[in-house]
């Protein structure tokens, strides 16, 4: 009730996460109305098994009401959904949680190794066009990252992005 509150006032509302803060995003994805953008999320948690083992307050069956309430989620938004994941087998698994026909359901795969897609976006000069682009889903001008301090940034020299 909280987030819709705070989500209420704003015609656009978009929400982004990575791992769990994916998860989260998905979780809370029928409060948003613009896009919402999961880097490697974490739908079924006990496909990783190692980092919630020992959590007493985190049973078997919270965990599957979790995957229940994102599937219910990402298919009561109005939001696009676009998730992006890399090469690591237990993400790849994770999309099978998500039925395929949900509308606005985009799957990004990148060519990247391990869980830390952000990461290894932001390492090859990626992660701000992929996730503007997401967020904005058109097109854009988008001021240099040296810029951005700047009171006009599109006086200076910009990267344009259509989508």
């Amino acid at each position: 009730a909280e987030l819709a509150r705070l989500c209420a006032p704003y015609a656009r509302v978009c929400i982004l996460g990575e791992s769990m803060g994916a998860t989260a995003a998905l979780r809370f994805a029928r409060h948003a109305t613009g896009s919402v953008v999961a880097l490697v999320p974490q739908i079924d948690v006990r496909d990783f098994g190692a980092s919630y083992a020992g959590r007493a307050d985190f049973s078997d069956a919270r965990k599957v009401r979790l995957r229940d309430a994102i599937q219910h989620a990402c298919t009561a938004t109005a939001a696009q959904v676009v998730l992006h994941v890399g090469q690591d087998p237990p993400d790849l698994r994770q999309l099978s949680y998500l039925d395929e026909g949900i509308d606005g359901l985009r799957v990004v795969k990148h060519d990247l190794a391990g869980h830390a897609l952000g990461a290894g976006l932001k390492a090859k000069g990626l992660l701000r066009k992929v996730v503007l682009g997401d967020l904005l889903g058109h097109t854009y001008c988008l001021p240099a990252a040296t810029t951005l301090t700047e009171p006009d940034p599109c006086a200076s020299p910009v990267e344009c992005i259509a989508k």
